[in-house]
């Protein structure tokens, strides 16, 4: 019976091979970066509301490294998150909050993932609009 010395399955993704008795992830190996990214949080929010957002990759190799940008400037994260995926790499996740300033009528947020080793970028924009709050008026005429 001959030996069998490289078997690759696919399974959907990732990539296996089986190598001298053991089985190794071919996406451990590979260069990978996040197909997108994604955007959560509140899509209105009042002047002096203070909005928490989220932004996660897909699984990308190595990490993505996640940057805000707020009104075109970039600002610092409140926190990140890296995971492994099961589909293979890692997962990235990071939040920000930020106070609703009397600056305009929307505030433009974007979440950028950055893999260096491939000079890619995904992101994504999210608007948040800014309700207008009139005072009451309490005395009618």
């Amino acid at each position: 019976m001959n030996s069998v010395e490289a078997i690759i399955i696919t399974l959907h993704y990732p990539i296996f091979v089986w190598e001298n008795g053991l089985w190794i992830d071919m996406f451990r190996l590979l260069t990978v970066g996040p197909k997108t990214v994604t955007v959560t949080g509140p899509s209105e929010a009042k002047v002096n509301d203070t909005v928490s957002l989220e932004c996660s990759t897909t699984n990308s190799n190595p990490v993505a490294r996640i940057t805000w940008v707020l009104d075109g400037r970039e600002v610092r994260e409140n926190g990140s998150r890296i995971a492994t995926s099961p589909d293979g790499g890692w997962v990235s996740s990071s939040n920000l909050t930020y106070t609703i300033r009397a600056t305009g009528r929307n505030v433009t947020v974007s979440c950028h993932a950055i893999v260096a080793d491939l000079a890619q970028r995904v992101a994504e924009t999210k608007i948040i609009s800014v309700v207008c709050k009139f005072p009451s008026n309490s005395a009618a005429p």
